[in-house]
């Protein structure tokens, strides 16, 4: 199989992070995975191919015609069953001719904002607020959404299983997981926000090796008022989340992980691809929701970890709620429908 899709300062790695956990579970069933990825950064490629998942270099524009002809390359001699594509500037022309070259394969489309005419098998969403109604496909194309489908990599699974996950009687461990790259840099606001509570906590900021604001981060975590690291490039993301009492980030993947383990969470919208992820999740009972992030200030953050902190019952109510809308096993159930789907384009076959 041959999955479409980028990471970068720009786009985040959020779409990287998810279709690699879906790797994994298709790779679980014997399924060989080659990632068509555009000027992937070292240290995300090796963390594909440490996945035991091969990378081909895509060198075109995302949704170019260079692109287009570099992916189909792949898929043609990848010899593949698949095309999935996690990628907002590949367009139905795009797909279109894929299909046309390749009249056999399944075309899977990961997908958060359904702006665009989508001629594919298998449409997914594993959003809280999934605009299904929006879609526009084929007569034929199945939708599954929502955030059963979320698709988390193994090691949050088992974590979950190992854990005890009922939040402690207080908090002394926030994690702040504003995104990879961070562009708009929402931890410097996170961080500003803390330094308003008057309790003593250990804050731990997850950055991606590509964000810009590393050293940034650094600097205000070494002149505020409690104790602070940054977390760069995690390998184990469930053995940090599970140190964490609450947790600050996007309504997008790290919410969604942060929910499988049954974390409290104040949610700051920081993408439009987020959509309406947060209203849902707080309409849950899943977490606090700060709303789109130019309309959030340090002293909203403050508020909303403070109340949280001092309410232990409503924490032990978003952990169980939360653990509920998030199984782990997201990832499985995605595999499983593509395979399905392979399945029967081949009976289908003359």
């Amino acid at each position: 199989m041959v999955i479409r899709a980028d990471a970068s300062p720009q786009v985040g790695s959020g779409h990287l992070m998810r279709t690699l956990a879906l790797a994994d579970a298709l790779g679980a069933t014997g399924a060989r995975v080659i990632f068509a990825s555009h000027q992937l950064a070292p240290g995300l490629a090796e963390r594909v191919t440490a996945h035991d998942h091969g990378v081909a270099s895509v060198k075109g524009s995302p949704g170019s015609a260079e692109d287009l002809a570099e992916t189909l390359e792949v898929i043609a001699a990848a010899r593949a069953g698949a095309l999935v594509v996690d990628h907002y500037g590949v367009g139905s022309g795009y797909l279109e001719e894929v299909a046309r070259r390749f009249p056999g394969l399944v075309l899977v489309a990961i997908d958060d904002v359904a702006d665009r005419v989508l001629p594919v098998h298998l449409v997914v969403n594993q959003n809280p607020d999934p605009p299904v109604a929006r879609y526009r496909v084929l007569p034929t194309t199945r939708i599954i959404a929502g955030p059963e489908h979320a698709m988390l990599r193994p090691e949050f699974a088992r974590a979950r299983a190992a854990g005890i996950l009922d939040p402690a009687p207080s908090v002394e461990t926030i994690l702040v997981m504003m995104g990879g790259t961070d562009p708009t840099n929402q931890a410097a606001k996170v961080l500003a926000g803390l330094s308003l509570i008057p309790f003593r906590v250990r804050v731990l900021v997850v950055l991606g090796p590509e964000n810009p604001h590393r050293e940034a981060i650094s600097r205000l975590l070494q002149a505020a008022p409690y104790r602070g690291e940054t977390c760069v490039n995690v390998p184990d993301v469930p053995g940090l989340l599970v140190q964490a009492d609450l947790v600050v980030t996007p309504p997008s993947v790290s919410s969604l992980e942060s929910l499988c383990l049954g974390r409290p969470l104040v949610t700051m919208t920081t993408a439009q691809n987020q959509g309406g992820n947060g209203k849902a999740l707080a309409q849950a009972g899943a977490s606090v929701d700060l709303g789109w992030f130019e309309a959030v200030e340090p002293k909203d953050v403050a508020a909303a970890v403070r109340a949280l902190m001092g309410d232990r019952e409503a924490r032990r109510r978003m952990s169980r709620l939360g653990m509920a809308l998030v199984d782990g096993m997201g990832a499985q159930r995605v595999a499983e429908a593509i395979i399905a789907a392979m399945s029967e384009a081949i009976k289908e076959r003359p």
